[in-house]
């Protein structure tokens, strides 16, 4: 894996190293992304993605993905090719679980 040198931050010459931090198990279904203000976790097909503002929830308890969409697009395309497992149309909200939901019934 490609990688940038966090040497100019342990000496003091930048206080940021990167704009975002990406976690998850390479094999997982489950990726997180997170800036200074806001936590996105793109979730498997079944399930609603999760976004938390950080700054008024740092325990991220209320799910936003519903009520800050281009919000969780902007951390969703930031993922880059290398994390990214397929082309993302959309983000899923809690209503997107209900609709899956019914489409594997009808």
């Amino acid at each position: 894996m490609h990688g940038m040198s966090f040497l100019p931050v342990l000496r003091g010459e930048s206080n940021e190293h990167r704009k975002f931090s990406i976690s998850g198990y390479h094999e997982a279904v489950d990726r997180a992304i997170r800036d200074e203000s806001w936590s996105y976790v793109e979730r498997p097909e079944n399930e609603p993605d999760e976004l938390y503002n950080l700054k008024r929830d740092p325990r991220e308890v209320r799910n936003l993905v519903d009520e800050e969409p281009e919000e969780a697009k902007r951390l969703a395309s930031a993922f880059g090719q290398y994390f990214r497992r397929k082309e993302r149309t959309s983000i899923k909200g809690i209503q997107g679980r209900y609709e899956l939901s019914d489409t594997a019934l009808g």
